[in-house]
């Protein structure tokens, strides 16, 4: 959210580095904005969920 809020705070001329990525993305659109949120919740529940897994293969459990 803070990479969304830096948008309306820099200067228009500054590219941030997702417009080269993604030209096509505006962070403005509330709904690019919501999306990104929940796409970031969704991907962090996906590296818990397998990261800790493995983890517990390999460690074992005590």
């Amino acid at each position: 959210m803070l990479c969304a809020a830096l948008v309306y705070l820099l200067p228009a001329d500054t590219e941030h580095l997702l417009a080269r990525v993604m030209p096509s993305l505006d962070w403005r659109d509330p709904s690019n904005t919501a999306f990104g949120a929940v796409a970031a919740f969704a991907s962090g529940w996906y590296a818990a969920f397998f990261g800790g897994g493995l983890y517990n293969y390999f460690r074992g459990r005590r």
